[in-house]
């Protein structure tokens, strides 16, 4: 059974307003209570109004990121080891073994576009059991650098491209997270962070994704979806963290690289809380 989160990525920020006199529409009723959303006069054009005259104000300021903030962010100090450790698994090497040999260069895509009511989603892949390593896991598109691929960004592009057919010029790289090294596979991987002004039109290639999934934000701030488990790896019981997604768990490399794009984004609206004090 999972057990309590190992980290906050974050409450939902709530803010309560009190007016000046001039009060919004609404019943009354005890104070510190609030309407619920589909009584009557129980909404404002800022959020639910609360029965004591103040407003409760939800996602004016809380998880939405434009890109061109994300952009911004990501060209300042990334939060690297510090956040990536707060998703690994116990037993995860952060380094290449002794002998390994070197690491494969490949780079992985974390696309964004906008969803329901412009919330910026992120797509992730169920992979099949065709491919040769991590089977059946979660993860973004991405692949070895091929020896056409003028850049490891260049590389990620073709990735998203012939897995998710997601292929068009209106795409534009936002920015970088920090490479990360993934020992089954003996890969360096860098992930990139690319937005589209629209949701693609995707196109799964059939023998290496089995689903394609559609994830808010949102959802990876909610510490209602992060969880640990117990499990048996390697003849040992390991310590894994994961990201509760549809059904799925969200663990290993993909969960690092989320976790450190949550704790940029935690930064944004740290920033933000402090520009309103």
């Amino acid at each position: 059974m999972p057990v309590t989160a190992i980290f906050k990525p974050g409450k939902k920020q709530v803010l309560r307003f009190r007016d000046s006199g001039e009060r919004p529409s609404g019943g009354s009723g005890p104070a510190g209570d609030a309407y619920p959303a589909d009584e009557p006069g129980g909404m404002s054009a800022f959020g639910r109004v609360l029965r004591d005259g103040g407003i409760l104000c939800e996602d004016i300021i809380g998880d939405r990121f434009t890109p061109d903030e994300i952009e911004r962010a990501l060209k300042m100090t990334l939060p690297g080891y510090d956040a990536q450790r707060r998703m690994s698994p116990s037993h995860r090497a952060f380094v290449p073994p002794p002998g390994k040999g070197q690491p494969f260069a490949g780079a992985v895509l974390l696309l964004l576009y906008p969803g329901e009511d412009d919330e910026l989603v992120i797509p992730l892949t169920v992979r099949t059991q065709n491919v040769a390593v991590h089977k059946g896991q979660v993860s973004f598109p991405g692949g070895a650098r091929e020896p056409q691929d003028d850049s490891l960004s260049r590389t990620a592009l073709r990735e998203a491209c012939e897995e998710l057919g997601v292929c068009t010029d209106d795409m534009r790289i936002v920015g970088a997270l920090t490479p990360l090294y993934i020992e089954p596979s003996n890969f360096c991987v860098h992930p990139f962070v690319a937005y589209q002004p629209y949701r693609p039109s995707f196109i799964p290639q059939a023998i290496e994704v089995s689903q394609v999934l559609e994830v808010p934000v949102s959802h990876f701030l909610d510490e209602k979806n992060v969880a640990v488990e117990e499990w048996f790896i390697e003849g040992a019981m390991r310590r894994i963290p994961y990201f509760g997604v549809q059904g799925h768990k969200v663990w290993g490399a993909t969960a690092i690289i989320l976790s450190e794009f949550v704790a940029v984004l935690e930064g944004l609206r740290d920033s933000r809380e402090r520009s309103l004090d």
